[in-house]
């Protein structure tokens, strides 16, 4: 399978559902089309929910959450 073409303007978000669904139909790359994908952008991280196959992701298939209050959550007692 040929590695996608992205140009440099494309949104990371559009960018990482892309490179997904592109493994994610790929019987070779994914287990029952389960699997993990993410993107950090600034302070946000993007991360494929559960129940989303990876061939069929969009963005509503992401959950965002903030880095500084996950890096204050793994810092606290």
């Amino acid at each position: 399978m040929p590695w996608p073409t992205f140009s440099a303007s494309d949104d990371p978000i559009d960018t990482l559902v892309m490179i997904s669904r592109h493994y994610g139909c790929d019987a070779d790359f994914v287990l029952a089309g389960g699997g993990n994908t993410s993107v950090k952008i600034g302070d946000r991280l993007f991360v494929k929910a559960s129940g989303y196959p990876l061939a069929t992701l969009t963005r509503e298939g992401l959950v965002e959450l903030d880095r500084t209050k996950l890096s204050q959550l793994l810092q606290s007692d």
